[in-house]
């Protein structure tokens, strides 16, 4: 595929601290549950409202916990998730908008907001020049048949894009699955497997991409 092959992936950590007090007397607390409903609600609204349609990015909130007992206003709610994106950009000001809302919002109802980001992998991003070699030496030795160009990038991340950080390169995938000896199930699936007959042509694929391209020196 050209351009934009895998998302970039940060983690998010957000703590909503409030101030507990006994559940007959809301008054004298400031309930952190109730910030983090309000958070929660807000953030919903970045992806649609604050990136390009044209765009692509997925913010999940994973895990939340708070609250000790029934009766008691909880003074602290813990929320995890995720943020994935294709564009730098996009990434960055995405990361600026969920700072802002959970901090202005825990602010408004009386509470403290803080948002730490775990940075992950970048996107990953083909050389153009590169894809083409891969595509031309894929329809000169096994037809044009076998090659399937994707349409669309993935928001799942992948390793391999810091080593296209550091020098010119392309990521693809080589076809594992085989309905006829019904391996079909997907990635993180427990009854994932491979068709190892792909493995000497996929060694064969590489050598004769890794080839060409020393030639273009």
């Amino acid at each position: 595929m050209y351009g934009a092959l895998n998302g970039a992936s940060d983690g998010i950590s957000i703590t909503i601290r409030g101030r507990q007090s006994h559940g007959a007397y809301p008054d004298l607390g400031v309930d952190a549950i109730a910030i983090a409903g309000q958070v929660i609600t807000a953030l919903q609204n970045v992806v649609s409202r604050n990136v390009s349609p044209l765009d692509s990015a997925v913010l999940t909130l994973g895990t939340i916990k708070g609250g000790v007992k029934g009766n008691v206003i909880a003074d602290e709610v813990k929320i995890t998730g995720t943020l994935r994106t294709i564009n730098p950009n996009t990434r960055r000001n995405v990361k600026e908008r969920i700072k802002a809302i959970v901090t202005n919002i825990a602010e408004s109802f009386g509470g403290e907001g803080k948002v730490e980001f775990e940075e992950g992998y970048a996107a990953l991003i083909n050389s153009s020049e590169v894809v083409e070699e891969i595509i031309s030496t894929v329809k000169e030795n096994f037809g044009e048949e076998a090659l399937v160009i994707k349409e669309m990038p993935s928001l799942g991340v992948e390793d391999f894009s810091y080593f296209i950080d550091a020098a010119k390169g392309a990521f693809y995938h080589l076809g594992c699955g085989n309905v006829e000896k019904n391996i079909t199930a997907p990635l993180h699936n427990e009854c994932f497997d491979i068709d190892e007959d792909c493995l000497p042509l996929g060694v064969l694929t590489h050598t004769l991409i890794a080839l060409r391209l020393l030639e273009k020196k």
